[in-house]
């Protein structure tokens, strides 16, 4: 699985440049199942770049170490996925 960050025209960005992370390569999904709004918008081509890609939402940054720092979402899912320590139990 290859996990760059990517802007949207396709061109990697650099070190400890923010932007959204994208997945791509053996592994990938190929849809969200009964969503094809969601998989025509999350799934894509993207220019320059072999194969489809995933746009997480997730913004992040990636350190001078390679690391991947998550910034927070591009979309709404933050409410979505809100744990309750509740809930765990």
């Amino acid at each position: 699985m290859e996990v760059p960050v990517l802007n949207m025209q396709g061109k990697q960005v650099g070190t400890l440049s923010v932007d959204e992370l994208a997945l791509g390569g053996e592994g990938l999904a190929s849809a969200y199942r009964g969503d094809e709004a969601a998989t025509r918008s999350r799934f894509v081509a993207l220019p320059g770049q072999e194969g489809r890609w995933y746009r997480t939402g997730d913004r992040v940054r990636r350190d001078l170490q390679g690391q991947l720092h998550f910034l927070g979402r591009l979309d709404e899912l933050n409410d979505a996925l809100e744990v309750v320590p509740r809930d765990l139990a």
